[in-house]
């Protein structure tokens, strides 16, 4: 088994690559479940408590509980498919002036 990652740490938020694309989640678990024994990748997993219910558990595997989260927003991840959330904000305001509908600004903002 390869070691775990020490930039990692329980509850540190995260963004999990997923092919739907990024969702963001709070690390729940840190390891080497038994479930993933003698899979392509024998590496490190992470657990991770999805914001939303597009997971696969509970954080309980084949009976199992490795992390307690809502039903439907569990995920196992190899550290490779996640990113850790670094709190900056980034994306795409849009607001109308206060004395016109007709006329749409935009300011993209990167907060850090």
């Amino acid at each position: 088994y390869s070691k775990i990652p020490d930039d990692l740490t329980l509850d540190d938020p995260v963004f999990v690559k997923r092919k739907s694309g990024r969702e963001r989640g709070v690390i729940k678990y840190i390891g080497f479940p038994d479930f993933k024994k003698g899979v392509e990748y024998d590496g490190c997993w992470i657990g991770v408590a999805l914001d939303t219910p597009t997971g696969n558990h509970d954080g309980c595997v084949d009976g199992v509980k490795y992390f307690k989260c809502k039903p439907k927003h569990g995920v196992f991840v190899r550290a490779d498919k996640m990113e850790l959330d670094d709190g900056k904000i980034s994306g795409q305001v849009f607001l109308y002036p206060q004395h016109s509908t007709k006329r749409l600004l935009r300011f993209d903002i990167r907060l850090e």
